[in-house]
Order: structure tokens, then sequence, then C-alpha cells
């Protein structure tokens, strides 16, 4: 399934209630399953453009 979508769910799961937890489902479960049911040439122009670029970062390494 290389290049499909991520769907981004709202965070945090961990310590809400299951009425919580099941709204946050609720509210991508639409997004989930046409990513996983569209073409995938419709979802790369549904998608152009959300993707998030990873930010450059440049670590310098400190030798012992």
């Amino acid at each position: 399934m290389s290049g499909v979508p991520i769907a981004v769910i709202p965070h945090p799961l961990a310590g809400n209630t299951p009425q919580v937890v099941q709204a946050k489902a609720a509210a991508v479960v639409d997004e989930i399953v046409a990513i996983l049911t569209q073409p995938a040439e419709q979802l790369a122009d549904a998608y152009r453009g959300r993707f998030l670029k990873p930010m450059e970062k440049k670590i310098e390494r400190v030798s012992a």
C-alpha cells in the first residue's frame, strides 16, 4: 500500500473515557474508509499538498 495517505487522528487517546475515544474515532472513520477504498490516482489528487514535510534538523555531534 505504498503511497497511501496517513489519516491523522485526534490525540491523545490514552486517558479518555470510552465515549471520548468513540467520538474521536467517529471524526476520522469516513476519511479512513475513503483512503482504503478510493483509487490511488484520486487519493494522490485529494492529498497533494496535505502531506507534512519532515523538518530538516541538523544535530551536531560532539566527539568525546
